[in-house]
């Protein structure tokens, strides 16, 4: 029922053009749980290890904790992104060795 006590309304459906296919729906990149799992366990140490982080009466925290948290942080995402950093650097040094330097210089800004 909506808002207003009536009967419950019917969806709107979408009216194409005839002869006009629905739009498809992009196939998500796969990842393996198993990795996310790890991260989350590695921070989750590495928070352990560090922590804990105190705060004062309003939340803030002080610049001892505040530099504790940001290196949990800086290494988990250090730890995210390193297989992707290791894989493009791997594709920038063999484009650098074979001497083709346009390939070189894309990689590059593909990396920036």
């Amino acid at each position: 029922m909506d808002d207003l006590g009536g009967a419950p309304r019917k969806r709107a459906s979408i009216k194409r053009p005839e002869g006009a296919a629905a739009a498809q729906k992009q196939a998500r990149p796969t990842t393996d749980w198993a990795d996310e799992d790890q991260e989350e366990e590695y921070i989750n140490d590495l928070i352990a290890k560090e922590g804990p982080f105190f705060a004062d009466d309003m939340g803030i925290l002080p610049p001892e904790s505040f530099m504790k948290l940001r290196k949990v942080i800086s290494m988990g995402a250090f730890m995210k992104f390193k297989p992707r950093k290791e894989a493009l650097m791997k594709d920038r040094l063999g484009f650098y060795k074979k001497k083709m330097m346009q390939q070189y210089g894309q990689c590059i800004q593909v990396a920036a």
